[in-house]
């Protein structure tokens, strides 16, 4: 059940980063060719926007395709790890460790 949740959280991660690069290059496409029909004097911040999501696109296409956007992945798995592994070594029984039930 832990590896189904991990692959499905992989994939819906994956799935929301390639629409997240669709709308970047969407909006920079949309600001190129003047969708929101902007007056000339915004011409200036209307290029300015296409080149801020188009290299925002690129970036994060970037890191999906180099998989740098799964390190909180990495660290979730390194802790459920770790918690597996105190879980085993912390396994005895309450009398184990309280010595004066001992006596």
């Amino acid at each position: 059940m832990k590896n189904l949740a991990k692959i499905s959280f992989k994939t819906l991660r994956v799935v929301f980063g390639v629409f997240m690069i669709f709308i970047y290059f969407g909006m920079a496409a949309l600001m190129y060719f003047n969708f929101f029909e902007w007056t000339a004097s915004y011409t200036w911040f209307r290029y300015l926007l296409v080149v801020v999501f188009a290299l925002y696109g690129v970036y994060r296409c970037y890191r999906q395709i180099t998989g740098k956007d799964y390190y909180f992945l990495k660290n979730l798995e390194d802790k459920a790890d770790m918690a597996d592994k105190l879980k085993s070594k912390n396994s005895c029984s309450i009398h184990d460790s309280n010595p004066k039930l001992h006596e």
